[in-house]
């Protein structure tokens, strides 16, 4: 995402800086538990932040986030970051409608692997996710209609349980747990963990190490003792992922983003989707915000199609060359044009360079997450379809001459190649 070696060390020093004199937290290293950096990356997510994806690992965007977090709020003598940015956590009520593109992101992906949300991995709060929300307070017997801070917490710390099945984690039952709800998380029959975990009837104690591994324990009577579920073996295969990075080991995906084309460029590239066969190839489409407002029915056209709409900027001036006054205001107006043409803002922020620090920091609080590209193409020359086919997983960006003029022949060109286009969600998913 553009996090360099200069950023990291930028956000290890705002942290030592800010946090002088309070206590330290072994989660800031690289050797802290996955469970509970996956708990801190979560509590950062609910609050606004961008830790990017929950992994459990401690990692230069973690370390940035909570650098914005300690220069927001300032760090107490008396508990370390983690504690103060979970009892913050704690305290929060916001709703999905006033989600931030991370946070909605992060969503779709947990939502998706648990089987409850088909739709695009956009940070963008449509109606497939309201209603998969939805759909998941049910399952987790909530008590109110409308998704709830608590809910939303609920639905972090069942994250955070699955991340510790996937990685083998030991974990211990935490209040208000249920082996309904970790089965839920970790895709296992609720009947499995309660053959797993017979210990109190179904019930899970505080502290209780949670079982999901291993063959269940033999039927017992009153004179056989029940024997202890194996641990885990060393190759256990993990839940299966949403992500198409298996499929790069048998055909070429990439993400295409066409940055700032122009309208006769856009109404080539609807032509040539209307008219392909099934699945449609659907790029990523940056673009500026007053384009947007100029062109508001190609905008919801590219929508309707399935094209990922993400933001360049406002007026066409590469924030890069900007002071971070202004961009702040390229952002802003941005998000109010985007709100007016689709109804929603849009979850990326991409252009044709790699984002510095201060254009990280502004995009993310402007609830935009930056992405940089792997590739830039600005000419004709080399083939698209050549530079697509040989950077798997890589994004793509074509500006100006690079743009195709024929959309059709290059889609069918990548037909050929048995090729996948896959959006900005799904790579920043796999990060």
């Amino acid at each position: 995402m553009g996090y360099s070696t200069a950023n990291l060390l930028a956000a290890i020093l705002s942290l030592a800086l800010i946090s002088h004199g309070a206590p330290a937290d072994p989660v800031l290293t690289a050797t802290a538990p996955g469970i509970s950096v996956a708990d801190f990356q979560t509590s950062l997510l609910g609050l606004g932040y961008d830790p990017g994806p929950v992994t459990g690992r401690m990692d230069p965007q973690t370390l940035m986030a909570a650098a914005s977090f300690a220069t927001q709020y300032g760090l107490s003598s008396k508990h370390s970051i983690v504690i103060q940015a979970q009892q913050r956590f704690q305290q929060t009520t916001s709703s999905p409608a006033t989600w931030n593109a991370a946070l909605a992101l992060n969503t779709q992906v947990w939502l998706k692997r648990w089987h409850l949300y088909s739709g695009p991995l956009s940070g963008r709060m449509n109606a497939a996710t309201k209603k998969a929300l939805a759909v998941f307070s049910a399952k987790i017997g909530a008590s109110t209609k409308h998704f709830t801070g608590a809910d939303l917490r609920t639905m972090m710390h069942l994250e955070t349980i699955r991340l510790a099945y996937d990685n083998h984690w030991r974990y211990h039952a935490q209040p208000g747990d249920s082996l309904s709800q970790i089965a839920l998380s970790i895709g296992v029959s609720l009947s499995r963990l309660e053959a797993l975990n017979p210990e109190h009837n179904g019930v899970l104690w505080v502290n209780q190490v949670v079982k999901w591994y291993g063959s269940p324990p033999p039927i017992t009577t009153s004179s056989t003792k029940a024997t202890t579920p194996s641990e885990p073996p060393a190759a256990s295969p993990t839940s299966a992922s949403i992500s198409t990075g298996a499929l790069s080991n048998i055909r070429p995906v990439a993400a295409l983003v066409i940055l700032n084309p122009s309208v006769t460029q856009v109404e080539d590239l609807i032509r040539a989707q209307e008219e392909a066969g099934k699945p449609i190839p659907t790029p990523d489409i940056s673009m500026t915000g007053q384009w947007a407002l100029l062109h508001a029915p190609l905008v919801k056209t590219l929508s309707h199609l399935g094209d990922e709409v993400d933001v360049s900027g406002y007026s066409g001036t590469s924030l890069a060359s900007l002071p971070q006054s202004a961009v702040t205001q390229e952002l802003t107006w941005a998000s109010q044009a985007f709100r007016d043409v689709l109804g929603t803002v849009p979850g990326f922020l991409i252009g044709a360079f790699t984002p510095s620090s201060k254009v990280i920091a502004t995009t993310t609080a402007k609830g935009f997450i930056p992405m940089s590209p792997s590739v830039v193409l600005t000419k004709s020359s080399p083939s698209l379809s050549h530079v697509l086919t040989t950077h798997p997983q890589g994004i793509v960006v074509v500006t100006g001459a690079a743009i195709p003029k024929n959309f059709t022949a290059l889609f069918e060109k990548l037909g050929a190649s048995h090729f996948i286009f896959i959006n900005l969600g799904q790579i920043w998913a796999q990060q």
